[in-house]
């Protein structure tokens, strides 16, 4: 039973050791308030006014396509740069409760938001070449601007937010470091990737399970 015990410690050290790591490894894309323009932002501009649970604009040097889609039906009621509401008037009646951000065939690098008079928490979820990430922001009345951004050249193939108290209007997004993905868009982490937590630990037990198992047959 001796050696049971330091095989469990040693796999525990290492366990720790691995969600350390997997921890340090999140960093990758930050959230920092307020906006932050980086080199080369582009803003997001509609051609005419469009309504649906799809809408697209366009960025308005390279004129890539920037989709935004939700459960709910988006408005947006003029030419220009996007103002995108869950109603089709003011005073505003319904607020935007859920929004996701693609730009389809590209991957960014920064995207600057504003989720303009919200109530209550906004989670903010990123997908990456290396990952998902998100971030809580606290809404409060007038602006909530946001920028997300990376620290080392990662690439960004989608943004969603989900905020259940809602905000009136999501507004002035801009956007930069769009490069062509093709056939190789997407993200949510690959092979090279460092396990989540909860998987380390998940191999850690299994492993222990098959030592304890050899251990009880002598083998």
């Amino acid at each position: 039973m001796a050696g049971v015990r330091r095989q469990l410690a040693r796999v525990a050290i290492v366990a720790s050791a691995l969600c350390s790591v997997a921890t340090a490894g999140n960093a990758s894309v930050i959230f920092p308030l307020g906006n932050n323009p980086q080199p080369g932002e582009e803003n997001i501009l509609f051609g005419a006014k469009e309504t649906g649970t799809l809408i697209h604009g366009a960025t308005n040097q390279s004129n890539v396509t920037v989709d935004f889609s939700s459960t709910q039906t988006l408005f947006q009621n003029a030419k220009g740069q996007a103002d995108i509401f869950a109603t089709d008037h003011k005073p505003v009646d319904v607020d935007l409760t859920n929004l996701k951000i693609t730009t389809p065939g590209f991957n960014f690098g920064d995207f600057i938001m504003n989720m303009q008079n919200g109530n209550g928490t906004a989670t903010i979820s990123v997908t990456a070449n290396d990952g998902i990430f998100t971030d809580q922001v606290a809404l409060g009345n007038g602006q909530n601007f946001l920028t997300i951004t990376t620290a080392g050249g990662e690439t960004i193939t989608e943004v969603d937010i989900s905020a259940p108290n809602g905000f009136e209007e999501f507004k002035q997004p801009r956007i930069s470091d769009l490069a062509s993905c093709g056939d190789n868009c997407g993200g949510g982490g690959g092979g090279g990737g460092v396990p989540e937590p909860g998987t380390v630990f998940l191999i850690a037990a299994g492993l222990l399970g098959v030592y304890g198992a050899r251990r009880l047959h002598g083998r």
